[in-house]
Order: structure tokens, then sequence, then C-alpha cells
């Protein structure tokens, strides 16, 4: 399923709707399609709020919780460098959160197959193919390493 809106928030009403609306409690495979470049809506912080409650109601994590497992917001200062060795640095932390035992996502994007003793960071591969590494490559802006 292919989810469209305005914004991120707009994606999840949209996704607890069609869930609502189905026999099922999960989509499998989703996509959400959204714009950051937008404005945030007049109704945004009302319905962020709305989701948050049903979301503590149902037993899950907050919008805020599960967006960070995607790329935690606190990496998002500093030196943008030193990223994905900051989220290392944290990595013994977050692990131990019981609900984090299958996993984490922006983990698996920045060590995929970790259990080889070889991890390959996906996400530093994707921003060196469409920047370019000095040397090695020229920037190759292909759309399909960003979506």
């Amino acid at each position: 399923m292919i989810v469209r809106g305005n914004s991120i928030t707009e994606c999840w009403l949209k996704i607890l709707i069609a869930i609502a609306d189905s026999a099922s409690t999960e989509i499998v495979p989703l996509v959400a399609n959204f714009s950051v470049n937008n404005s945030v809506p007049d109704y945004q912080v009302e319905l962020e709020n709305d989701l948050n409650e049903f979301l503590k109601r149902i037993g899950q994590n907050s919008l805020e919780t599960t967006a960070s497992t995607i790329f935690p917001k606190s990496l998002a200062t500093g030196d943008q460098s030193t990223v994905f060795e900051r989220f290392e640095n944290i990595w013994k932390h977050v692990k131990k959160d019981k609900q984090n035992r299958n996993g984490h996502y922006f983990r698996r994007l920045i060590a995929f197959n970790e259990a080889s003793g070889q991890p390959i960071n996906q996400l530093k591969h994707i921003i060196d193919t469409y920047n370019g590494v000095e040397g090695v490559r020229k920037p190759v802006h292909r759309r399909s390493a960003l979506y």
C-alpha cells in the first residue's frame, strides 16, 4: 500500500484509518510518501495530539518515538560528519531497551548485516553515491537511491 499525504502526520492518519477499516492490525508492505517542504498544516498539532492519544490507548509508541527509530532527532544537531559515530557511541544504551530487542531501524540502515562481522553502512553509501567521493567516484544523482 502506498499512502500519500502533505505531511507525515497526514500519512499517519491515513494509515490508521486504513487499519481501522480492515480486519487486520497491520499493513505490509507500506510506503508513506510525503513532502518535507510543505508548510505545517493548521490542524497538525491537534492531529498529532489525537494520534498520540490513540496510540497510547492501544499500547503503542508516540509518533516522535517511532520517528526516532528511523532517524534519531537528537543526532540532527552538531557536526553532520559524526552522526554515525555518535549513534555508535549511544547504541550500547539504545539496544538495552526491551522495545529494541528485535533491532532498531536506524541501526539496520547504518550496520546492515552486522552479524557477519562486516556491517554495511547503507545510509552512508546512499549519501556517498549521491554526493560522490573525491578521487573515487563522481556524484550520481539517482532518485532511486533516495526513495
